[in-house]
């Protein structure tokens, strides 16, 4: 547990200027619902992954819910180490 356990995850970290939601979605590609269907329980700090696991989506009434993804093979595991790599490079 670290003080900013019970934070949302885009509240946590932040470069100055830009929120890391957007940080995250512009260096890893992740979907925007993906991005913001991540919770920390998806990160693994000790392995160095983020997993995706469910999205954030919308119904036809405009409410906002979280949904597993579609398929396993739109189930993903980042590498933290990859990540930091690309963001490194830009």
């Amino acid at each position: 547990m670290t003080p900013f356990s019970n934070l949302p995850l885009n509240y946590s970290c932040s470069i100055k200027g830009v929120d890391p939601i957007f940080e995250l979605i512009i260096f890893t590609g992740f979907r925007k619902g993906e991005a913001l269907g991540l919770m920390w329980k998806d990160i693994d700090l000790d392995r160095g992954e983020i997993r995706i696991v469910r999205s954030l989506a919308r119904t036809k009434e405009k409410r906002l819910f979280l949904k597993e993804v579609k398929t396993q093979k739109s189930k993903k595991v980042y590498t933290l180490c990859t990540l930091l790599y690309l963001k490194k490079s830009l």
